[in-house]
């Protein structure tokens, strides 16, 4: 299962999905297998405003999805990774973000770039996007935040390299962050600096990876719309940003522009996710999900989510 603003994506043959919702009220419930597109992004990859009960596929169908192996969604297009290495893109195009400097909405993958040797390092953020291959990035899409890490803030259609080589990224709305291989952390684009709510035209940013300071040995790293987290070998869990909503984890609903600690979260930490305000983390033995920030009801520190079924987690992915 992918996020996606406007549209949500999912790969065939998943043993099971499950949604939880604002403030965690209830049990998690099963996810279906639906897509919707919004009225101009195209985005469920079949009619813009349809419902779709089975997964669609990147050609349109509902039956060539055999080859795909990963999928990422964003604000308004998603993205499927083929065997082959080859990364198509559907749905709004207003920021080339379907790799085509000049063409409309479509229901149907547009070839992006080929040759991406790890399919689970496709991340998409609200109009821009961002695949590795090997330790060099490339982004494209929307840059007026200077997102794609490229030291300007111009939009590309093509992939253009990010600067320095990376170990992995990951990226939410107008922010990019990404984890060196000497386990150093940078991120450019909108900067989280505990700034608060920005419109989508202003906001301190960068154009220009920038280091993360106070962060060591670090395995893992999750960004949010206005907050990033980072997981350390020692299991300990590291947020800065906006904390109002509770999002840092810390133990009180202030905001900080360098990594506090997470309070709370039993040991060991196996997956994270931020998202629109809020974390979850898959963690503790034996493992259950935890959640703080928007999601948990402004929780200021990891909530316990009660009802998931038993088995285990392998994937964790927030809006």
């Amino acid at each position: 299962m992918l996020r996606g603003t406007v549209h949500r994506s999912v790969l065939s043959g998943v043993v099971g999905a499950w949604l939880i919702g604002l403030g965690c009220q209830g049990p998690p419930h099963p996810l279906a297998y639906r897509m919707q597109g919004g009225e101009d992004s195209g985005g469920a990859g079949g009619s813009e405003e349809e419902s779709v009960p089975l997964p669609v596929c990147h050609d349109g169908t509902t039956t060539g999805c055999a080859s795909i192996v990963s999928l990422a969604a964003g604000g308004r297009h998603s993205c499927a990774a083929a065997s082959d290495g080859v990364v198509r893109c559907w749905g709004a195009n207003d920021s080339y973000q379907l790799g085509d400097p000049t063409g409309p909405p479509s229901r149907r993958g547009k070839r992006v770039l080929s040759g991406l040797r790890d399919p689970d390092e496709m991340v998409l953020g609200w109009r821009h996007g961002c695949a590795m291959s090997g330790s060099s990035a490339h982004c494209w899409g929307r840059n007026h935040m200077g997102q794609l890490g490229t030291s300007d803030k111009v939009f590309t259609a093509r992939p253009a390299r990010v600067r320095d080589e990376v170990a992995r990224i990951a990226t939410f709305g107008r922010t990019t962050c990404s984890l060196a291989i000497d386990d150093d952390v940078h991120c450019w684009g909108l900067s989280l600096t505990g700034q608060g709510w920005i419109d989508e035209d202003h906001g301190v940013s960068s154009s220009v990876p920038a280091l993360v300071d106070g962060l060591d040995d670090v395995d893992t790293i999750a960004v949010g719309h206005y907050h990033a987290c980072a997981a350390s070998r020692d299991g300990t869990v590291w947020c800065w940003g906006e904390g109002t909503n509770g999002a840092l984890g810390q133990g009180e609903a202030v905001s900080s522009a360098l990594p506090v600690e997470v309070v709370g979260l039993p040991p060991p930490l196996r997956l994270i996710s931020a998202g629109d305000r809020s974390t979850c983390a898959y963690a503790g033995a034996p493992a259950a999900l935890y959640c703080w920030g928007w999601l948990a009801g402004d929780a200021s520190t990891p909530s316990l989510v009660e009802g998931l079924p038993s088995g285990t987690v392998r994937q964790l992915e927030l809006g």
